[in-house]
């Protein structure tokens, strides 16, 4: 399937999967493969373009920042960085990735957060499913992690995307503070996932 805006015409480039998850339903036109090359789209020419990094947060920077370079430098257009909750390690990396939401407020930001947590002598357990807009996750992020800090055994993962007014340069002065803001918090292993314009 392809995406393009609404309505569907001629020649329209698909949308990125960042775009789609910005849009609203009514603004979007779904093509099948079929549809669109009869409307002379090709998926091929407007695919996302990810690039990936991981480890401790100078490692998956640098990773990022290497791909990049090496690809001719392009833009950043939106930026995803998930740190974990491994069993038997609590809640402490998903706490310091959400301490850098405030930090950073020239970027839009939406979360998504998976938490399972076991408590001692109880059958089942906890989980948890959120995702939305961050100021709507910090309403409940102290609430969410003090009951995950009284569990027994917690696993999961917190996941932010930011969007940048416009797409950065990794020479830019708001991608080095996102970089010094999660070196400063420190939330342990990450995936940094940065997807880059289609130009340059």
């Amino acid at each position: 399937l392809i995406v393009v805006p609404a309505p569907a015409s001629a020649g329209a480039a698909p949308l990125t999967s960042s775009a789609i998850t910005r849009a609203k339903l009514d603004d979007l036109s779904v093509l099948s493969a079929e549809r669109a090359a009869e409307l002379g789209i090709s998926a091929a020419e407007h695919k996302d373009r990810k690039i990936k990094g991981t480890g401790s947060v100078g490692v998956s920077f640098q990773q990022v920042e290497d791909q990049i370079t090496d690809m001719g430098a392009p833009a950043v257009a939106a930026v995803g960085i998930t740190a974990s909750a491994d069993p038997g390690e609590g809640v402490s990396d998903l706490r310091r990735l959400g301490f850098c939401i405030p930090q950073l407020p020239r970027f839009g930001a939406s979360v998504d957060v998976q938490m399972t947590v076991d408590f001692e002598g109880l059958k089942g357990g906890l989980k948890a499913e959120l995702a939305g807009a961050s100021e709507d996750y910090q309403r409940l992020e102290d609430l969410l992690l003090k009951l995950a800090d009284a569990g027994r055994d917690v696993s999961g993962r917190l996941r932010i995307d930011l969007l940048p007014a416009a797409p950065l340069s990794i020479s830019n002065k708001e991608w080095q503070n996102l970089r010094s803001v999660l070196a400063a918090n420190d939330p342990g292993r990450l995936s940094v996932e940065a997807e880059l314009t289609r130009e340059g």
